[in-house]
Formats: structure tokens, C-alpha cells, sequence
């Protein structure tokens, strides 16, 4: 077989629609999209860094984003999915924020805040005016601050029965980064009392109080519960999932998903070490991961570097240089 023919290994990557297209492996998570709508509307995920959350709400995306109605075989076909598409694909516009990209300098934070806001809402705007009446985009960036635009986007797609799947990912960065560094004090204005980022979560509760809001779902993930058990006594409409058994394999990679990921590429000449060789390696370094009491039985590999020994291991032709050293 053609060594072009091969997936390649998404180490490093995180753009789900990017790693379809351009045919890298993939350890298929869409089996939990219809756990994921049958727990809750609004969850949150905390798991250590690295660790694949990113690319699995940019999977979510993918899936719900009603711009990709019609590209559900290209994106999905060699998914589990694909064969058990539920009611709710393709049907809401996306709206996502990363916050690991917000300044957490105390003296820039809560203005880099909301330049990052604006600037995710103005994607917003780009990707889905079509959908609104004419003069959206004009009537959007006419409000001052994120939590006025917030509820103009919310409001006006009510009215046109539009619905709104919000994605938050590294929620808890900037804040942890505060606490890290500039200690407690100038933590507490951001997540406590009158704090605008404890702000930004009441409206979001607000947005969804109403009947027929298009704010229907949202997906947060983090990687700390610091934050979240301080910004959102105020929100209390999300359900945690990161401790549920039925999510422990959510993100990360169980030995059998490592397994089946090896024997492809051994199948195909690529690799010069046996599987069981490979896993006993990897497992001293990366496996041993549990997020639930009752999934003792089911530890889980960090996928990042799983990914980054496979890299060295397919491209190189031998184990990365710190495990031979050691």
C-alpha cells in the first residue's frame, strides 16, 4: 500500500474539519453525541490540558453547525454517527469563545475580555447574516459591550425561531493564570460580587430563562472547578459531567481506541515495533488517568502525547528521544 495512503497522525492538531479533509486519523468520539443531548442543555467538561477537549466540542461544532446541513457525508461518513444521525443535526448556529485567548494582566483583563467577545461575535455575524433580517450585522456592533450584543443575537433569533448552540472553551484560563500570579485579591473582582466575569454567566443564565430562547445548549470546558464553582452559584442551570461514568472516555484515549489505532497503522507497514511492545511503552507514561469512581477499570492515555509518540514513531522510524534516554 502507498505510504501516501495513509492517515496521518492529527499531533497537535485540533480543527476537526481540517483533520477530516485532510485524511488524518481520527479515534472517533461520536458515539457520546446522543449521550451528550439526552444528559442536559448546558454542560460542563474539566479535564488536564491537552487532552483533546478542544478537539471535541470543534467535532460538536462541526456536527450541530447549521451551515453544514449539507456536508454531513464529507465531514461524517466514516463516523459512527453517520449511520445514527439524531433530530438535532444541523440545526443551530454556532457561537464559540476560547477564553485562553483573553489578557489576563489585571490591568487589560476585563478590556481584553471584550475584545475577544467582539471578536467572536463578529465571526458570528460573518457566518450566519444570511439567516437574519436585513441590517443584523449594522444593528449588532450599534451595542456597546459583549453582554448587550449577547442578548441582541439572542433576542432577534428567538423572534425568527433560530437556535444557538454556545461553545466555551478554556473558560477557567485567564482566570487560573490571576490566581496563579496575581494572587486572590484581583481574582475576587473578576469572579466575585459585581465581578464581570460572574456578570458574564448571569446573563447567559438570563438568556436561557425566557420561553422559546434560541439559546437551547451550551458546552463549556475547562480545566480546574475553581472557577466554576465561583462564577456560577449565579448561572446553576449547567450540569457538570466531568466526574460521570458515562463520559470518563469522552475525551483521552482507552487502551482498546489506542489498540485499534496501532493495528491500523501496523497493518499497513508503518510501524517497526509490535502493538503490544508500543502499548506496554506508552502505558508507564501516559495511561493511569481516571475521572470517575466507578470507571476504575477503564484508565485513559492522554491523547496528546500519545499522538506526539506515534508522530515520532511513524515519521522518525524509533521511540522519542526521552524514551530511549531513559
Amino acid at each position: 500500500m502507498e505510504q501516501n495512503s495513509i492517515k496521518g497522525i492529527p499531533y497537535g492538531l485540533s480543527d476537526y474539519e481540517s483533520l477530516t479533509r485532510d485524511n488524518c486519523y481520527y479515534v472517533d468520539k461520536t458515539h457520546f453525541i446522543p449521550l451528550i443531548e439526552q444528559e442536559a442543555r448546558y454542560l460542563f467538561l474539566i479535564r488536564p490540558r491537552r487532552f483533546g477537549k478542544t478537539l471535541l466540542i470543534n467535532m460538536l461544532a462541526a456536527y450541530y453547525d447549521i451551515n453544514n446541513a449539507d456536508h454531513f457525508k464529507e465531514l461524517f461518513g466514516e463516523r459512527w454517527i453517520y449511520e445514527h444521525p439524531t433530530a438535532l443535526r444541523a440545526k443551530f448556529m454556532i457561537l464559540r469563545f476560547n477564553f485562553s485567548a483573553v489578557n489576563s494582566t489585571p490591568g487589560r483583563l476585563e478590556e481584553s475580555f471584550e475584545e475577544h467577545c467582539t471578536g467572536r461575535l463578529v465571526e458570528f455575524a460573518d457566518k450566519y447574516e444570511h439567516l437574519f433580517q436585513p441590517g443584523f450585522r449594522q444593528e449588532l456592533m450599534s451595542r456597546t459591550t459583549a453582554s448587550t450584543r449577547l442578548d441582541y443575537i439572542n433576542s432577534t433569533a428567538s423572534r425568527l425561531r433560530l437556535r444557538i448552540y454556545l461553545i466555551i472553551d478554556e473558560y477557567d484560563n485567564f482566570t487560573n493564570t490571576i490566581l496563579s500570579t496575581f494572587g486572590k485579591d484581583e481574582y475576587r473582582k473578576a469572579t466575585h460580587g459585581e465581578g464581570f466575569f460572574r456578570y458574564f454567566f448571569n446573563v447567559l443564565k438570563f438568556l436561557t430563562s425566557g420561553n422559546g430562547m434560541a439559546l437551547e445548549r451550551m458546552f463549556i470546558t475547562g480545566v480546574s472547578p475553581i472557577t466554576l464553582d465561583d462564577v456560577t452559584s449565579g448561572f446553576n442551570i449547567g450540569t457538570n459531567i466531568t466526574t460521570s461514568p458515562l463520559f470518563n472516555a469522552l475525551v483521552g484515549f482507552t487502551e482498546t481506541e489506542l489498540r485499534t489505532m496501532l493495528e491500523y497503522y501496523s497493518a499497513r507497514g508503518a510501524l517497526t515495533l509490535g502493538v503490544e511492545e508500543l502499548i506496554a511503552d506508552m502505558k508507564p507514561w501516559y495511561d493511569n488517568y481516571h475521572f470517575s469512581e466507578e470507571c476504575l477499570n477503564e484508565s485513559m492515555y492522554n491523547s496528546d502525547m500519545t499522538l506526539y509518540y506515534m508522530n515520532s514513531c511513524l515519521k522518525l522510524g524509533k521511540k522519542p528521544r526521552e524514551m530511549v534516554d531513559t
